[in-house]
């Protein structure tokens, strides 16, 4: 079997990389001064001992991370954040330097034109409210809002970006509102206010992405504990009220 190329492979990387993210913290969002860093846990995946071997793998058959039944355990892994978006001058000056500059047409889908919209209510973020991009009456990108009321949308992605100014229109529980004249947004998102009567019923949507090489066969162990463990504090802190 032939290796996909990275070369080929890297539009679809980046699409996943502009498109996904997730904060441990439900209370903080993309514009509410995230850091990227290490998302500390006890423990590691690993440790050298003077021999110059490891101990305490994943490998390991009785290692630091398997609990008294053999399992492992979660807590055991340590992990770090970066997103485009939340960096969104460094990336756009990163497809202007001289090994960047020619990757939208290679890739052929561009980026710039983005449009970073919160929607809020009385200072409470709205989720799951539609949030379309329009060029006159024709949509040109429609997106949800997350738990932070954060929706991405693009013009021109695959296509040459429509001519004149673009409108903004965000639906939710039967009541909309438009904001005209909208500009692409640099680190600061356009924030749209709705009416409080118009707030959502809390929805979770809880989906795991991961991107796996052979290489990752010793952590795979450890990541299926640790998804595990977030799916049973979820359930255990989940209000009875979420659908």
């Amino acid at each position: 079997m032939r290796r996909l190329s990275l070369v080929l492979a890297a539009p679809y990387l980046a699409l996943l990389t502009l498109a996904a993210g997730c904060s441990m913290d439900a209370s903080q969002g993309l514009y509410e001064g995230d850091e990227a860093g290490d998302s500390a846990s006890a423990g590691g995946t690993g440790s050298e001992d003077p021999s110059g071997g490891a101990s305490g793998g994943a490998s390991d058959g009785a290692g630091e991370g398997e609990g008294e039944g053999g399992g492992t355990q979660a807590g055991q892994l340590t992990a770090g954040e970066w997103r485009d978006l939340d960096h969104w001058s460094f990336w756009l000056e990163l497809l202007q330097g001289e090994s960047w500059a020619e990757v939208i047409g290679r890739w052929k889908f561009d980026t710039t034109q983005r449009y970073a919209v919160v929607v809020a209510s009385d200072g409470v973020h709205v989720a799951d409210a539609s949030v379309t991009l329009l060029a006159g009456e024709q949509a040109v990108w429609t997106a949800r809002t997350d738990v932070h009321g954060e929706a991405e949308l693009f013009a021109g992605l695959f296509a040459a970006a429509p001519a004149g100014p673009l409108t903004l229109k965000v639906a939710v529980a039967g009541e909309s509102v438009i904001v005209e004249d909208v500009a692409p947004a640099s680190e600061e998102p356009i924030v749209i206010e709705v009416p409080t009567a118009a707030l959502a019923v809390p929805v979770l949507d809880l989906m795991f992405m991961i991107d796996t090489t052979g290489s990752m066969d010793d952590e795979l162990g450890y990541l299926q504990a640790e998804l595990g463990d977030v799916i049973d504090r979820v359930r255990a802190g989940a209000e009875q009220g979420l659908k």
